[in-house]
């Protein structure tokens, strides 16, 4: 009951939103200052590591560079990893009310918006299709960059091979399919910059920057073992080791 209040409060208040997120964003534009300095980046909202990496990496670029996500996992993150999370802003207000204002203090605060095919801080809500315009209209510049479920139509995936792990893993995706696939071809036309990275272009129908990955590592995190294992397979067994999620994709 708790849940069917909040949607129909956020409903009610989404044409309110918009009459201040509308003229907000065009003051934000015209109050923002015109300089050589670097752009302020931001990537969020989805709490995958990565953005935490390349955050960082872009730091140490010289850039204003931050995460912004809605929550972060405990059992494989730590906190000191991000830089602000949405459950912790704005007191006990429920996350989807907190969402809006989450959006529009980051019209403010970034330049540069680096968001999956699901959207930034609005992709949860019915006001998805405004982000785009809200952006631009502020200013901004917005390069995706998919990590997985937000972007895989499963009907659209070339190899059987990989459509069956990912089934095993992710079923109730393919029944999503039809509301991702919207959603990859609103940031298709709208993104400045798309970069697929690992998840290739199933599906994608453009790219702008086309690598084998675009995962990142602080290799001075990662020290090669000086002492080699004689084992071949022959002399003695090969031991692989990983403890993925998701098994049957990974």
């Amino acid at each position: 009951m708790l849940r069917i209040a909040l949607v129909k409060i956020i409903n009610f208040l989404s044409p309110l939103f918009l009459l201040i997120a509308f003229p907000f964003a065009l003051v934000v534009r015209l109050a923002s200052k015109i300089d050589t300095q670097k752009p302020r980046l931001v990537w969020g909202p989805v709490p995958i590591i990565n953005n935490s990496y390349w955050s960082k990496a872009m730091k140490e670029a010289g850039f204003n560079s931050e995460t912004y996500t809605t929550n972060f996992f405990p059992v494989i993150n730590k906190r000191e990893d991000w830089d602000h999370i949405l459950m912790e802003k704005y007191g006990f207000i429920p996350l989807r009310l907190k969402a809006p204002f989450a959006f529009l203090s980051s019209l403010i605060r970034y330049d540069v918006f680096f968001i999956p095919f699901s959207g930034y801080f609005l992709g949860k809500s019915k006001l998805w299709r405004f982000e785009a315009y809200l952006l631009k209209l502020a200013g901004k510049k917005i390069v995706v960059i998919p990590y997985g479920a937000d972007v895989y139509a499963y009907s659209k995936i070339r190899s059987t091979s990989l459509n069956h792990a990912i089934l095993m893993s992710y079923p109730q995706k393919a029944k999503e399919e039809d509301n991702i696939t919207n959603r990859v071809k609103y940031w298709r036309r709208h993104a400045d910059v798309i970069i697929p990275g690992w998840v290739f272009a199933d599906g994608i129908g453009r790219w702008d920057i086309f690598s084998p990955s675009q995962l990142h590592i602080d290799t001075r995190l990662w020290q090669p073992r000086k002492r080699y294992s004689r084992a071949d397979g022959i002399n003695k067994a090969v031991t692989i080791a990983h403890a993925p999620n998701h098994r049957g994709f990974k």
